[in-house]
């Protein structure tokens, strides 16, 4: 369960790195806003599985930094 909420979570980020970039190549803002307000949207849920104790905190921190990361390297350059 722990290993695939960080996958759902990494997998959507893709896709919509991949929708956004094809549909606003030149458009950095727009992307880097949809990514980090997805992004938001799914610390969220993070901190909710926390919270429920779905996953320990410490897990959810460690989380919610591979995932900032990887949405940071997704951004357009």
């Amino acid at each position: 369960m722990k290993k695939q909420i960080y996958n759902n979570c990494k997998s959507l980020i893709n896709e919509t790195a991949n929708t956004e970039h094809k549909h606003n190549p030149k458009d950095k803002p727009r992307v880097r806003e949809v990514l980090n307000n997805l992004l938001d949207d799914l610390i969220r849920q993070i901190d909710f599985h926390a919270m429920k104790d779905t996953i320990s905190k410490g897990k959810a921190e460690q989380f919610k930094k591979w995932l900032t990361s990887y949405t940071c390297k997704r951004h357009i350059k």
